[in-house]
């Protein structure tokens, strides 16, 4: 299952990260322009893992109400 995969992923970049959350990150964010902490990609990338499962979620929805 990729939810799977991808909480794996992320579980395993937080274990990375641990006491680092606050360092800057060398990536520039595609959408504000500007450097987010190692942290804050981290939340980032579950915040961004939500959007898509409610959009499915949504998708899913509306194919049943036909």
């Amino acid at each position: 299952m990729l939810l799977g995969k991808s909480r794996r992923s992320m579980a395993q970049s937080a274990a990375a990260i641990a006491g680092h959350e606050t360092d800057p990150c060398p990536l520039d964010h595609p959408l504000i322009g500007t450097r987010l902490t190692c942290g804050e990609w981290l939340l980032f990338c579950g915040v961004h893992d939500l959007m898509h499962l409610e959009q499915l979620h949504d998708l899913l929805n509306r194919g049943a109400r036909g």
